[in-house]
């Protein structure tokens, strides 16, 4: 390799370690200290009759440092990724978004964007009796796609169909 190769590469490598080791710090630079919280005017103590009263609230008071996940900026291009599969079989169905919040629980629960592609191409189509909710779900993988108007709102995975849900649309 010559001289300026090695150069380039040595800078690269450096600045990709400065970004990864001083993000940490300038996000755990952006919290408000002990003291600045105790004279906040906007900041209330609340008396234990008033936690009593408001026990329905949840009250975040771990000291666990907060992880903001990477994968967030993610989420539109597996959606694309899902209609790019069906595309590519050609086929065409209702559903014409999938919602962010669909995504999030797909991964969480571990459906891939096939999965999700082949619940929409080849999934029994189920109306929840009691909500009146579109479902889509495939026997293979136990995917289920839960559809509001022509968006996927949610997804989870189980065993066999529910009891309430009647075949059809």
């Amino acid at each position: 390799m010559n001289k300026i190769t090695k150069f380039i590469t040595t800078l690269i490598v450096i600045a990709l370690i400065v970004s990864f080791t001083t993000l940490g710090f300038a996000e755990a630079n952006g919290y408000p200290s002990q003291e600045e919280i105790k004279n906040d005017p906007r900041t209330i103590e609340l008396t234990k009759e008033e936690i009593a009263q408001n026990k329905d609230i949840v009250f975040d008071d771990t000291d666990e440092p907060v992880m903001i996940p990477r994968v967030l900026p993610a989420i539109p291009f597996v959606a694309s990724a899902v209609f790019g599969i069906l595309a590519k079989q050609g086929v065409k169905t209702f559903v014409k978004s999938i919602s962010k919040h669909a995504l999030q629980r797909a991964g969480q629960r571990g459906i891939t964007k096939h999965m999700m592609a082949n619940t929409l191409k080849n999934g029994t189509k189920y109306t929840d009796k009691k909500t009146g909710a579109k479902i889509l779900y495939d026997k293979k993988t136990g995917t289920t796609l839960v559809i509001k108007g022509n968006k996927v709102v949610t997804t989870y995975k189980q065993k066999k169909p529910k009891k309430v849900w009647r075949k059809g649309h």
